[in-house]
């Protein structure tokens, strides 16, 4: 399965306006998009409406083929519910899964608020 890469996203952002010898500054002013939007697309911490999507690739030409990347399609959770016995079995393990969900949901904003310039 093709998923859209955030990280292939972000480099071809920042690929784009060096090669080019743009800064931020006049990125912003091509696209329309707030300069620091554009430093966190850059970052691989961002990642981008379908409107600011449209306004960077529309300027970098960039196919949506050229942003995605195969994604393993083995899913873990179905995989264990297969080997569950009974139902109690099935619920703990779906409650398992919300709390691992929950967790890196936390993690994720945590290191995104800890990494933001002051």
């Amino acid at each position: 399965m093709k998923i859209l890469s955030t990280r292939k996203f972000s480099e071809a952002v920042k690929s784009y306006r060096q090669n080019n010898s743009l800064t931020i500054e006049e990125l912003e002013n091509f696209t329309g998009l707030n300069r620091k939007i554009i430093e966190q697309i850059e970052r691989g911490r961002f990642i981008p409406t379908i409107f600011q999507y449209e306004c960077l690739a529309g300027i970098l030409n960039l196919k949506i083929d050229d942003l995605t990347e195969e994604k393993d399609t083995f899913n873990s959770f179905n995989e264990l519910c297969d080997q569950v016995q009974t139902s109690a079995e099935k619920e703990g393990l779906k409650k398992i899964f919300q709390m691992m969900i929950t967790l890196r949901q936390q993690i994720r904003l945590k290191e995104a608020f800890n990494e933001e310039p002051s």
